[in-house]
């Protein structure tokens, strides 16, 4: 007999309780569909807690209901003011999109197909085509030239994550380690074996304890948990968004909703919208807000950059893999990355596209995969060069600049960064302290006539050209391009160690190079900074191990020698 039962009948009765107990406290593994409308039922899915699956089931045949893609004139909103303006049932965002709020792929609404488009791209994207009673995925090779006669709506995404009944792989998955093998909110769509049945799925992502998922975990659960034999990713990151019944049903990347291009919506079929109606919203703005294009290039990335006012972000990669050294008197002390070891590209908005400017720190054996990344993205290099004379091991800097879409130009940089050893993440280890000798600080800003800005270890100055320089026609603001920056590092024996470049005009090197050297920089070859910015502007980089009051001296002789804007004079 089990040894659980017993013929006392308190003791079974005390079990019972016991396990009825257990049977309440334990979470079932799965949670029963709700049902919206006929046809339609929606259910969260935990299979990996804490991450959260929203699903939206549709039965295609089912009387009474349409699966709708936005109408070109409702473009430009969040999920849950379209999912209210169309008495959606079920709604979630769509394809990727530019900054003018036209879809990367094809859209077709029950008003007919979208005339605009967003800028070629590169993605081969594929095909959803809803239509009464059946659906269907085309892979972009297999695409028809016209959509079938029982076709309603269509809608465009990328990449394919189930195709004949099987979820691709990781490896089999297209795309950078940032964008598809990193968790993330995702977005997709599935069809059962029979086409009949039609999945929406939403997954949370970026909050504090659930990151989201990579695009081969999406796929998987998509095929073993709702049975689908193909499946669609769509627009991720902060876009993911599902609404049931009008209300917010996910959890948005940033805790609001963002505004996207096209969205894909279940509605009763009453309900439907004539094609002559007005836009949802025609006040609607259908440009991207800064934040959320940021937001959009920290989720690529994989970092968190530095957003500023004039519409400037800077994102830093520090080459935490390194190690380096210097030549000095002190050969033990610690270098701080600041100094020499990082990467850094900072971005401008310039109406659709983003200018940018920066070096990526390199290995010489990391150089040639790099720049066939780079070229491959239509990115402009413009040099390679070193920036320290007698640094060990003697890295390189590759310098870009230019303009493009942001999306295309951020995913071009992180495939190229993803090319060499800099880390996908950046550590969140703590930050040296800085442990200058008192008055120290105070002493080298009264001599550069200049405020500095800690970064751990390092004070750094930033100082702005005095004339106006322009890029292709653009203003560049002084933390893209047109200032010159000093970092000023303590060591333990009342020295200092200065790293830097100086922007130059090209009558400014000689006088320049020649006070630096009187007081004992040492500076390499000057290079071209932007490429074809006006006026024409050179960076010479230069290192000093010294006291820092000669060194602060030193440069303030060589600075007042150029056109960086006038301060007070250092003896105030």
């Amino acid at each position: 007999m089990n040894r659980f039962f017993t013929s006392n009948p308190g003791l079974i009765h005390r079990r019972l309780l016991l396990l009825l107990a257990l049977l309440l406290s334990t979470p079932p593994l799965f949670a029963e569909w709700r049902e919206i409308a006929t046809g339609v039922t929606f259910q969260n899915f935990s299979p990996n807690s804490p991450i959260t699956y929203h699903v939206a089931r549709i039965r295609l045949g089912s009387e009474g209901i349409r699966v709708i893609a936005t109408r070109e004139n409702q473009r430009g909103s969040t999920v849950t003011k379209f999912a209210t303006a169309t008495k959606a049932l079920v709604a979630i965002n769509g394809d990727y999109f530019d900054q003018k709020m036209a879809p990367v792929g094809p859209t077709v609404s029950p008003c007919g197909p979208w005339t605009q488009k967003a800028a070629q791209t590169k993605r081969n994207q594929a095909l959803l085509v809803v239509g009464k009673g059946r659906a269907e995925i085309y892979p972009f090779a297999d695409i028809p030239s016209e959509l079938p006669t029982w076709s309603g709506s269509a809608i465009s995404g990328w990449p394919m994550l189930v195709n004949g009944c099987r979820a691709l792989t990781a490896s089999e998955l297209p795309g950078s380690d940032a964008f598809t093998r990193s968790p993330h909110a995702r977005t997709a769509v599935g069809i059962s074996k029979d086409k009949k049945t039609l999945y929406l799925v939403v997954v949370d992502g970026r909050k504090n304890e659930a990151a989201g998922v990579t695009l081969a975990a999406l796929g998987e659960f998509m095929e073993e948990e709702l049975g689908v034999c193909t499946a669609l990713n769509l627009d991720g990151g902060g876009s993911s968004t599902m609404a049931v019944d009008g209300k917010l049903a996910s959890k948005p990347t940033s805790g609001s909703e963002r505004v996207v291009a096209n969205h894909l919506a279940v509605v009763r079929t009453k309900n439907l919208a004539s094609c002559l109606d007005p836009a949802i919203d025609p006040g609607t703005t259908l440009r991207m807000a800064s934040a959320d294009l940021w937001r959009d290039m920290d989720e690529i990335f994989g970092r968190t950059g530095v957003p500023s006012s004039g519409d400037l972000y800077k994102v830093t990669f520090p080459r935490s893999d390194l190690e380096w050294n210097v030549s000095t008197p002190d050969e033990d002390s610690e270098r701080e990355r600041a100094l020499a070891l990082v990467s850094t590209v900072v971005f401008k908005r310039s109406g659709d596209n983003v200018l940018f400017a920066g070096d990526l720190l390199l290995r010489d054996d990391e150089v040639s995969q790099v720049t066939a990344a780079l070229r491959e993205g239509d990115i402009r290099q413009i040099n390679v060069h070193n920036h320290l004379l007698r640094q060990t091991p003697q890295p390189v800097y590759l310098h870009i600049a230019g303009e493009g879409p942001p999306s295309t130009v951020a995913h071009t940089i992180r495939k190229a960064l993803d090319q060499t050893g800099t880390p996908s993440r950046t550590s969140t280890a703590a930050t040296s302290q800085s442990n200058w000798p008192a008055g120290s600080i105070t002493l080298i800003e009264q001599v550069l006539g200049r405020s500095g800005q800690a970064s751990g270890r390092v004070e750094q100055f930033s100082i702005v050209r005095n004339e106006k320089i322009t890029l292709r026609g653009v203003t560049v603001p002084p933390l893209l391009g047109a200032s010159s920056l000093i970092n000023f590092q303590p060591m333990p024996d009342q020295q200092s160690i200065v790293t830097g470049e100086l922007l130059l005009t090209e009558a400014e090197i000689g006088p320049v190079t020649r006070e630096l050297e009187r007081g004992g920089f040492e500076v390499a070859e000057p290079h071209e900074r932007l490429g074809d910015e006006q006026p024409r502007l050179f960076a010479l980089h230069l290192w000093s191990y010294s006291d820092p009051a000669t060194q602060a001296a030193t440069l303030r002789a060589a600075i007042d020698r150029t056109n960086h804007v006038r301060v007070r004079q250092s003896t105030e």
